[in-house]
């Protein structure tokens, strides 16, 4: 929508084709579907093995960056920049629009290229400088410049961090000639056997450089490093990780066959890398030197997977990024060491992950979300095309369950067999666009069996590999071990007994079977077994793997495990997950404690929680516990989840049961309904809550609610609900008993005006079916927004009627008519509201708003009473500051805006 929604100015476009062999003009149109690729008829047929010259002009306006072409300011990344020739191969032409998703599929060639720009611009590109002794010694100039940085330090030996700050400072003071003014250069680039050509250039990129030698130290291999002076810290090894990319895929795919290698910084829009022939461009790493690596060695490894392979990319983009996220667990794993798990922090801070016990793993982050799509049973098959993908499963498919598979190949076939297949694929198929069928022939010859249960099963179909212990029966001084096929794919299983302490004592290999077979082991010291001890299989189920350690007669427990915030996963394990956490509230005050929790990772089936606080105004300990239960795809719905839960927080006692339905088409997030159910039970205490709005006791609400959600179209979207209300109980006062029902209806639209600018629109009406004299207040319909009364919003902290920001009179919560401007009106049986915001119009964080909304007081006058109000929110993510500048019935003091103000925050959806 960015490019959808931008100038014409701000577009780019590629013009004044002229396509001839020779002096003649060839006829050519544009396809039928896709703006982007033409056909050129030529004058007369190409027998095979003929050959033609087609040569023609071209006129490319660089646009802004949208995707992965574009300039931001004088930066510039120049890629999909020329007429580019479709493939033809064995199945014939591949013409095909670009895409975010499933780049390319491209021809190798040879490049010759000159590109004049002006003088003081930093340049790297794919191809070789051959008079390009005056480029490289001013490159040479800026290694020496950026060696000036890293040179300021103090006398120990730590970065100088006040010496660093003034170098960036006056680096950043440097003074360039405006476009098009000063002198220019003309750079020759020139590179055989590649399938693109990229450049990049920027007048602020500091630059490395090194050397990698391969074939016995014969050859060297330059390496570039090209970064903002804003990634100067993270970028600081930046050649050590090229160095090491390079050099590991070179042993596993063959020898890298150019003469340079580079990583450039950049500020393209779709991807955090991008890969290119001998180039790679970074857009994201953040201040993690360890993701900086990860990215930079994923992209360099491209140069293989797919660059000197040249699969194609649409049509099987697991050959591509599967096979290079696959590369990349080889990679950690080859240079930090099984011994350390090849310990992978995902970026967390501080070593976050040491603190946390068990160290995260690339391999066990890859097996967790593989099995995310898996556990929800939305996967796809692995070989599909690139737009047969939902995006929600392009990553965890094509990326991470790729990588999973042939990591466990790998450790099925042993190191030698694998690296053995590899060569032959690599010696065979280097520049020669193999498909599926030409890898799994390697493979099947290196392996000398039929691989169907990879190639045709975890590859080709979602079918699940799931094997388990089943039992373990003592034979004398032998054990018996059943493992038993729980799955669909009968792929090979690698069973070990284990001693007490869960140490692997001997491990065999079964080759793939349905049902359940035994197999028989040295019993000595033998305390448990398992399936899969390396956890290298895409096994769907972890805890049917092994019996567990501790065991009381036949009983067997699993070993709990106390973790701290989270973990690797553990399938032996129970984990109880704690941390340390505080609230606040207004009748409670500061509440430290502590929250224990498991079942916190996607995709959830048996969620536990309890947060455990003391209440020191109060004197007494508080806190909340829920048990979740979920299961996917039954009973016709996506989702079909339980819960139960206690609270003794905020100055009340809630039981509360919660079923709720959801129905969605498989594999796509949206459209979807949700059906819930919820009835609860409150003890509600008179301190805690403004009795202007709120009345307290014992109360029961049962509710059902019917919700609709559409975002298929990224220009708007929409939401629908009704919901219908039973209220009983018995009040604080005069202990009186009361019961009243409510029936709601409400529909929201967000359009999108421009690029991150919105209409947001809401329409509500309500009406109280019965007991309008009898229903708790906060189960009226206020005007001014809403009460929470079934304290379903987190971010309500204050609901007494004092202090900076009590619900109501404060906090605004977008419930029933939805008036921003404050008011205490007492709402009649009969109610509705609009809402209407536009977002990102005005400048900076300001947003207007517009609500309309009427009552019909029930004082027997049968007549209407409306409301209008209108201002400007301010907007700092998912906090707004509501200031209503008009409404048309304050008067007086009232009318002050620091008597209207609101304050609204928006939690975003919590991500498990």
């Amino acid at each position: 929508t960015k490019f959808y929604f931008a100038k014409d100015d701000d577009r780019g476009y590629i013009d004044s084709l002229d396509f001839r062999v020779g002096a003649v003009h060839l006829e050519w149109e544009f396809h039928p579907e896709w703006i982007d690729v033409a056909r050129v008829n030529l004058d007369q047929p190409l027998p095979p093995g003929g050959s033609v010259t087609i040569e023609t002009p071209f006129f490319v306006k660089i646009p802004e960056m949208f995707s992965r072409l574009g300039h931001t300011g004088n930066h510039y990344e120049i890629s999909q920049w020329y007429p580019k020739p479709a493939v033809y191969d064995r199945d014939g032409w591949h013409p095909m629009p670009y895409l975010n998703m499933g780049e390319f599929y491209s021809e190798f060639g040879s490049f010759d290229v000159r590109i004049t720009l002006p003088r003081e611009y930093v340049i790297m590109a794919t191809g070789d400088l051959p008079e390009g002794d005056p480029e490289y010694a001013f490159l040479d100039s800026l290694v020496t410049v950026t060696a000036e940085y890293y040179a300021l330090k103090t006398g120990n030996g730590d970065p100088d961090k006040k010496a660093r700050k003034k170098w960036l400072k006056k680096t950043k003071k440097r003074e360039f000639s405006d476009p098009g003014q000063g002198p220019t250069k003309t750079l020759h680039f020139h590179q055989e056997r590649v399938h693109d050509f990229a450049w990049f250039a920027d007048k602020r990129y500091l630059v490395q450089t090194g050397i990698l030698r391969v074939e016995d130290s014969t050859r060297a291999i330059t390496l570039w490093a090209l970064y903002l002076p804003k990634f100067v810290d993270s970028w600081e090894q930046s050649i050590e990780y090229i160095h090491d990319a390079a050099d590991w895929y070179g042993q596993w795919y063959g020898t890298y066959p150019y003469q340079h290698v580079s990583a450039v910084s950049g500020d393209m829009a779709a991807g955090g890398g991008m890969e290119y022939p001998n180039i790679t461009v970074i857009s994201t790493g953040g201040k993690s030197k360890e993701m900086l690596e990860f990215v930079i060695m994923h992209e360099v490894g491209h140069n293989w997977h797919y660059g000197i392979f040249g699969y194609d990319e649409r049509l099987h983009p697991w050959l591509d990024e599967g096979l290079n996220s696959y590369s990349n667990i080889r990679y950690w794993y080859a240079k930090y060491g099984e011994a350390t798990g090849g310990q992978f922090s995902m970026g967390l801070p501080g070593g976050l992950s040491r603190v946390m016990k068990t160290p995260f793993t690339l391999r066990s982050v890859s097996q967790f979300v593989a099995n995310v799509s898996v556990g929800t049973r939305d996967d796809q098959p692995l070989d599909g095309r690139t737009s047969s993908f939902k995006p929600m499963n392009y990553g965890t498919m094509v990326y991470r369950k790729t990588s999973v598979v042939f990591d466990f190949l790998e450790h099925y076939l042993g190191a030698e067999g694998n690296q053995a297949a590899w060569d032959a694929f690599s010696e065979t198929w280097s520049f020669a666009h193999p498909g599926p069928a030409d890898l799994r022939a390697a493979f099947e010859r290196a392996a000398g069996e039929d691989l169907s249960w990879l190639f045709d099963d975890l590859i080709g179909s979602t079918k699940r590999l799931d094997y388990g212990v089943s039992d373990l029966v003592p034979r004398g001084s032998e054990v018996g071990v059943t493992v038993t096929n729980f799955g669909e794919v009968q792929a090979p299983v690698e069973v070990a007994t284990l001693n007490k302490r869960g140490e692997v004592l001997s491990a065999k290999w079964l080759p793939g079977f349905s049902g359940s077979q035994t197999i028989i082991f040295n019993g000595e010291g033998v305390a448990s077994a398992t399936t899969d001890p390396g956890r290298y299989a895409p096994d769907v189920k972890r805890s049917n793997d092994h019996l567990p350690l501790l065991h009381i007669g036949d009983v067997y427990l699993q070993k709990p495990a106390l973790r701290f915030l989270l973990s690797a996963p553990e399938p032996d394990r129970t984990r109880l997950f704690f941390a340390p956490a505080f609230w606040a509230s207004g009748y409670n005050g500061v509440t430290p404690g502590l929250v224990f929790y498991h079942g916190v990772a996607p995709p959830i089936k048996n969620r536990f929680y309890t947060a455990l606080f003391y209440d020191f105004r109060n004197a007494r300990p508080v806190g909340r516990t829920a048990l979740t239960l979920k299961r996917y795809r039954v009973l016709g719905t996506d989702e079909l989840s339980g819960q139960l839960a206690y609270t003794d927080y905020q100055g009340r006692n809630e039981t509360r049961v919660t079923l709720q339905a959801k129905f969605r088409e498989r594999v796509v997030a949206a459209p979807y309904w949700r059906v819930t159910l919820q009835a609860a039970r409150y003890s509600l205490k008179p301190a805690a809550f403004d009795t202007l709005f709120w009345d307290t006791g014992r109360i029961n609400s049962t509710s059902l609610e019917v919700y609709y959600y559409d975002n298929t179209l990224n220009i708007w979207r929409y939401g629908l609900s009704g919901q219908v209300r039973l209220v009983s109980g018995l009040l604080d006062g005069n202990r009186s008993a009361v019961s009243g029902a409510t029936a709601e209806l409400e529909g929201s639209l967000r359009f999108k005006l421009g690029y991150k600018k919105y209409l947001q629109v809401r329409g509500w009406g309500g009406s109280i079916l019965s007991g309008q004299n009898e229903l708790p207040k906060q189960y009226k319909f206020w005007l001014s927004g809403g009460l929470d009364p079934d304290f379903n919003d987190p971010t309500v902290v204050n609901r007494t009627g004092s202090g900076a920001i009590p619900a109501y009179r404060r906090y605004y919560i977008p419930e029933g008519p939805g008036l921003r401007s404050p008011n205490f009106t007492l709402p009649g049986p009969l109610a509705w509201g609009i809402n209407l915001s536009l977002d990102g119009v005005l400048p900076g964080p300001l947003s207007a708003f517009v609500d309309l909304a009427g009552t019909d007081p029930d004082d027997g006058k049968n007549q209407w009473e409306t409301y209008f109000d209108a201002g400007l929110a301010l907007k700092f993510g998912p906090l707004h500051i509501d200031l209503p500048l008009y409404d048309n019935w304050s008067e007086g003091s009232e009318r002050q805006l620091k008597n209207r103000w609101r304050l609204t925050f928006e939690l975003p959806a919590a991500p498990f």
